[in-house]
């Protein structure tokens, strides 16, 4: 029987493999979980597509968040906390949580949602083969590579959606400045022009802080606004007829103001919104009270808009196609006029 002193253990390694070793590798894997958790709730708050697809069905599902805060946020936060010094029992209870959490998402991803994420389940393998590897803090370094994997999977993911957006040569032809369109930015739409095309999301973080943005900004007298496309599922298309029936009731306002007042409050609601976009909706709905006619008629709107974005296929929100240039989807309210 070795003594304490002789004894093997997870910081002075075996005959195989050195402390050094056994470091690096528990760093490596740490940091890998915490990039692509940092990554995946990039992907999440941005509403953007993986690189290489596949990712959509599951991120931007009613399982992506909890309490409005992406699921991927939510490990990146118990991946940092294995860089502090924590005692072995706290240890031990950070790497359990990250394994099981890991295993019951992908019990949802494949039993409930019937889907493959290649990167969240990357995820749960680094979890799961960190577990073994829990009496080893992680070396420093492992921040710095973390943020690396993160930052510059999102570049090119940011990059990919801009590509994507711009396949078409220039604004998809199904998305028009039509009589389908949602067309609150003009205070006098002027007769002629080509229009921008935006497309959002009311559940998207990025399309609030957007909303939030121009409700904040002075419009441009003369200007052409954007023909707004609003994309819509099961989970958030109640709010999204709310808001859009009570913007277009103008109840005596200005378009304009009736927009401002609308939107202002709906973003000011974000918090609760991104966990309870349907108690949202009724909170909307009982304090600007739109009518059952222009409820129906923001549904056939909502429905019209559906019908177009799967025409073009369009999946990221926001993307705006400008009336002259390539599409983008990193936006700024002085980008919506003409």
């Amino acid at each position: 029987m070795s003594s304490p002193s002789t004894r093997p253990n997870a910081f002075q390694g075996d005959k195989n493999h050195s402390p050094a070793a056994l470091r690096a590798a528990a760093t490596l894997l740490v940091a890998l979980g915490l990039g692509l958790a940092l990554w995946l709730a990039l992907l999440k708050w941005r509403s953007l597509p993986c690189i290489g697809g596949g990712c959509e069905q599951v991120i931007h599902s009613r399982f992506g968040a909890v309490f409005g805060v992406p699921v991927g946020a939510v490990g990146a936060v118990v991946w940092l906390a294995l860089f502090f010094p924590w005692s072995a029992r706290w240890r031990t209870a950070w790497h359990g949580a990250l394994a099981l959490g890991a295993i019951g998402f992908m019990v949802v991803q494949f039993g409930v949602l019937k889907a493959f994420c290649p990167y969240c389940t990357a995820h749960a393998a680094a979890a799961v083969m960190a577990w073994p590897r829990r009496a080893v803090r992680p070396a420093q370094w492992g921040l710095g590579l973390a943020l690396a994997f993160a930052l510059g999977g999102y570049a090119l993911a940011l990059r990919a959606a801009e590509r994507h957006a711009a396949a078409a040569g220039g604004r998809p032809a199904a998305l028009t400045a039509g009589a389908d369109a949602f067309l609150p930015l003009d205070e006098t739409p002027p007769v002629a022009g080509t229009r921008p095309v935006l497309v959002l999301s009311v559940t998207c973080p990025a399309c609030l802080d957007l909303l939030a943005a121009v409700t904040l900004t002075s419009w441009p007298a003369g200007k052409i606004g954007p023909a707004i496309y609003i994309k819509t599922d099961a989970k958030d298309r109640a709010l999204a007829a709310v808001w859009l029936a009570a913007c277009t009731e103008t109840n005596g306002s200005s378009p304009r103001d009736r927009f401002m007042a609308v939107t202002a409050m709906l973003v000011g609601q974000r918090d609760v919104m991104a966990s309870d976009p349907a108690a949202t909706a009724e909170w909307l709905a009982g304090i600007f009270r739109p009518s059952a006619a222009a409820r129906q008629a923001a549904e056939q709107a909502l429905a019209q808009h559906t019908a177009r974005l799967v025409e073009a296929g369009v999946v990221t929100t926001p993307t705006l196609w400008p009336a002259e240039g390539a599409a983008r989807v990193t936006i700024t309210p002085t980008d919506l006029w003409r």
